[in-house]
């Protein structure tokens, strides 16, 4: 695609409806040099000539009333193979500048205003390709310049600040984009990150300095060498909270000069794990903890559990204390936990003991950062991060078996057991057995409903690691679906002594519950969690297990156990699960079923799944209308299914990966697509 683009004899496309600026943008780009130019009124009337030309670069107008437009046109080459090299410039005015975002996601290259003479055309067309000279041919960067401007103006600076930092993962000396993520840093007000990442841009190429300068003086009004000057420790490494936990006042008291000497401005102490849970639940802006092993009211296990599986946070994790023995430190390193401080140690020495693990946390090897960052989008069910990240692996000089079982590790999260047992087997003939494996295998099996031989690998694991509450969990599920309740009762029993209040624990005792039709049960467990995302997903997965299995009529009461637990007071879920039972009720030919439960659902929009359902009631109308089967649309429509709580909805394409298609699956939006995006892809 990039040696295609600086070619001047390119087939190149011009699609606008009025002659007069067809004809204009057609000569301008033929004055850049460019020989091969066709155009046409309509992508409708262009359509035939993009599949016979294969055209590398197409400017088009929107044409968001047609049948064929710029968004059809987009999906179609991700779907094609053949226009999988070319790429799309858009051409649009005030009103259409809101599905640009949309364009984007299906790997818009750039958009430009219409046109209104020959001088504003030639600026703009010499702007992309200095563009592209200045971003050396690499195209997400020169497509995240259009997005920056575009959604600087909406203030959309997370989901920009996600697609930058995607970009940099794949391509971490592309310092152009490392410039637009520091920006991005400055409109959120995060200058310490902003500063770190322009700090890193100057070390890489002092020809880039003058363009960190500029930035640090138009945000701060001084110079990054000032700046650098002027910050403490926790400033240069972008940091500012930290949480303390710890039965002795005087070690907080300690521990708190120390951080604040440190330059950390917020620091929290706990001293029992209870406490330290709720602010837990409630604050996810926290830059490093310090705990106790032996806390008041909970378990030291709890602490890094509640922290790195039921929050998800990848921070720096130290525990300081006398009492770790030698057992406990296989689940410290199983968990993440970053090191461990022993007790008592003179406060001079505590202080710069912390500093050399945080500086040693921060330049961990390559291939363990780009670990920990899969492990944590996975954990965000971010698969497309994940996905950008495990790319990013698979080119570094991580060994084979580690890149087999982190892709194992994200094929399982997106719905592929089998060819995830194949990868996490080979890693394991390869590089032998390790607790990460086991696990791992023990997962897989149990998605693949291999029970047996998921026990023994989840039972293998746990005489290495007993005290992890997620595979005590995966235990009592297989022991459940063993028929072995008193397995069940005998796991939940170990997990609860951990931690009685974890969020992995209350899940599966609901779901188990659920199961068993006791609701009033599961309700009380569900009561206890924040939300009851977590149940509706592990009911999903099992549903989609026993219609694996052909048990589809135990599928369907599932659902329906399902709906009387959590989809009572609860009416987005109450709109996941019946989507899903639509589903299944698909699966079984059962088209009048699943047009009385897509009906129940009281309001779609309120849904996360709205407008799959809006879209599923439609096709299932028309069919019972007309008496003709209705024909399953594949993994787009498997999604809800597999995973119901994933990110708003984009169009699926396994061949393509990250980076390949412009910035597909690098940008994802946190908002849905929009009801005139959705309408201008449904008309084709």
């Amino acid at each position: 695609m990039i040696g295609a683009i600086r070619d001047k004899s390119i087939n190149i496309m011009v699609v606008e409806p009025v002659q007069s600026i067809r004809r204009l943008i057609s000569s301008s780009i033929k004055d850049l040099g460019f020989s091969n130019i066709v155009s046409y009124e309509s992508l409708k009337e262009a359509k035939k000539s993009i599949y016979r030309l294969g055209p590398k670069w197409i400017f088009t107008s929107l044409f968001e009333r047609d049948s064929f437009n710029a968004l059809s046109l987009l999906e179609s080459c991700l779907k094609e193979d053949l226009l999988s090299e070319c790429l799309v410039s858009v051409l649009v005015d005030a009103s259409g500048q809101d599905i640009l975002p949309e364009a984007f996601q299906l790997g818009l290259l750039s958009w430009h205003p219409q046109v209104t003479t020959a001088a504003t055309l030639k600026d703009e067309l010499n702007r992309i390709l200095n563009l592209l000279q200045v971003c050396q041919w690499h195209l997400p960067a020169v497509a995240s310049h259009y997005l920056f401007n575009l959604l600087a103006s909406k203030k959309e600076f997370k989901d920009l600040e996600s697609a930058l930092t995607n970009i940099l993962t794949l391509s971490p000396d592309n310092l152009p984009v490392a410039l637009k993520l520091a920006e991005t840093y400055f409109t959120q007000n995060k200058v310490d990150q902003a500063i770190l990442m322009l700090r890193h841009v100057k070390e890489k190429s002092p020809a880039h300095k003058d363009g960190a300068e500029k930035l640090t003086s138009k945000y701060l009004g001084t110079s990054l060498t000032a700046v650098e000057a002027s910050q403490s420790f926790a400033e240069k490494h972008a940091m500012r909270s930290a949480a303390i936990i710890d039965s002795d006042q005087a070690t907080i008291k300690s521990l708190t000069v120390i951080f604040q000497d440190l330059g950390f401005t917020v620091i929290e102490g706990f001293g029992d794990g209870p406490s330290f849970f709720n602010w837990l639940d409630e604050n996810n802006d926290v830059d490093i903890i310090v705990s106790e092993w032996k806390i008041p009211k909970t378990s030291g296990p709890a602490i890094i559990q509640r922290v790195r599986v039921d929050k998800g946070l990848a921070v720096p994790l130290i525990i300081h204390s006398s009492v770790v023995q030698d057992k406990d430190r296989i689940l410290l390193k199983e968990l993440g936990v970053t090191d461990v401080i022993t007790k008592p140690m003179y406060q001079k020495l505590l202080g710069q003991e912390l500093k050399a693990i945080i500086a040693a946390d921060i330049d961990q090897s390559k291939s363990e950062i780009i670990v920990t960052a899969i492990r944590s989008a996975l954990r965000k069910k971010d698969y497309a991060a994940a996905q950008v990240s495990l790319d990013s692996l698979k080119t570094s000089d991580a060994p084979s078996p580690l890149k087999n079982q982190m892709e194992a590790e994200v094929l399982l999260a997106v719905g592929e057991p089998a060819l995830a047992k194949n990868l996490a087997v080979t890693a394991l003939n390869v590089g032998g057995e390790s607790l990460d494996l086991l696990d791992l295998l023990g997962r897989i099996l149990l998605k693949l409903r291999e029970f047996e031989l998921a026990k023994k690998f989840l039972d293998k694991a746990a005489k290495i690691s007993p005290d992890n509450i997620e595979r005590l969990c995966l235990q009592a599920e297989t022991a459940y679906e063993l028929g072995d309740l008193a397995q069940v009762d005998s796991s939940f029993t170990k997990a609860a002594k951990v931690d009685e209040g974890s969020k992995v624990l209350l899940e599966s005792k609901a779901t188990i519950a659920t199961d068993q039709g006791h609701s009033d049960l599961a309700k009380s467990f569900i009561s206890r969690l924040k939300s009851g995302d977590g149940v509706v997903a592990r009911l999903n997965n099992r549903a989609v297990g026993l219609v694996q299995e052909g048990k589809r009529g135990e599928a369907l009461e599932l659902y329906k156990k399902g709906l009387v637990t959590i989809g009572e007071n609860d009416p987005d879920l109450d709109g996941v699960l019946r989507y899903n039972m639509a589903l299944s009720y698909i699966r079984s030919n059962r088209l009048k079923e699943a047009q009385a439960t897509l009906a129940e659902i009281k309001d779609p929009k309120k849904s996360r799944v709205g407008s799959k359902v809006t879209s599923l009631k439609q096709r299932v109308d028309q069919s019972v209308a007309s008496g003709t089967p209705l024909a399953h649309k594949g993994k787009e429509e498997e999604i809800a299914e597999l995973e119901p709580i994933a990110a708003p909805f984009v169009p699926i394409y396994p061949n393509i990966r990250p980076g390949s298609r412009i910035l597909y699956l690098l940008y994802q939006r946190s908002l849905p697509f929009s009801d005139k995006a959705e309408a201008m892809l449904s008309q084709s």
